[in-house]
């Protein structure tokens, strides 16, 4: 029983020091010249939120934080104070190093009083006829009444769930980003309960989540 006990504590050992040593760190900065370096003289940004998704870290004074992301590849994003902004808020990191350094350059941007966006969903992409015809067709009318962004609200593609191997899984992916390449205006995704591949083994990096953050 006592060595079972000690096994016990080995494990949990072995995963606390794995996790204190794997750390994604940075800042979050008033990128003046957008060069997107955080140059000497620029000014970091206090109080900004931080994310892996699970956890939320606050920049310090000189807008630096750190964080020890809960997976090994994870995306880690900023969320703008008021009067900040950046299309390239999130990042992903690959996890190559024990710590990688991600730094988040902001610019000022003019708030307006309103905000005018467009909305989709159920895009569910396949290769037909009919889905590029109509797909073309809101790309070109979002282009035209100029919104400030567009957000697709799930279901991306047709079906990712019931495909079984990695090539079909990208091969969906990639026709989603082909038809909305033409888009001016910034585009969000969100996940619906079609991208998500789970018939492709556990442990495929595309698995469930995996797919939609590649």
């Amino acid at each position: 029983m006592k060595t079972k006990h000690l096994f016990v504590l080995l494990t949990i050992s072995v995963v606390l020091s794995y996790a204190q040593i794997w750390k994604v760190e940075g800042f979050v900065f008033l990128d003046s010249n957008q060069n997107k370096v955080f140059d000497k003289g620029e000014k970091g940004l206090a109080n900004v939120p931080v994310s892996d998704g699970y956890q939320i870290v606050l920049t310090d004074k000189n807008g630096y934080y750190a964080l020890q992301p809960k997976e090994r590849e994870p995306i880690i994003f900023v969320s703008f104070p008021s009067g900040y902004f950046n299309i390239n808020f999130w990042q992903r990191v690959r996890g190559n190093e024990e710590m990688e350094r991600i730094d988040f350059p902001l610019y000022k941007i003019n708030e307006k009083s309103s905000i005018f966006l467009i909305q989709v969903t159920d895009i569910h992409s396949t290769f037909s006829e009919i889905c590029y015809r109509d797909v073309g067709k809101f790309v070109y009318e979002a282009n035209e009444f100029r919104p400030d962004f567009v957000v697709a609200t799930g279901d991306l593609v047709m079906d990712a769930n019931p495909l079984k191997n990695e090539e079909d899984v990208i091969r969906y992916y990639e026709l989603y980003k082909s038809l909305m390449r033409n888009l001016k205006p910034p585009l969000f995704n969100l996940p619906g309960n079609h991208e998500h591949p789970w018939s492709i083994p556990t442990s495929s990096p595309l698995y469930d989540r995996g797919a939609y953050k590649e």
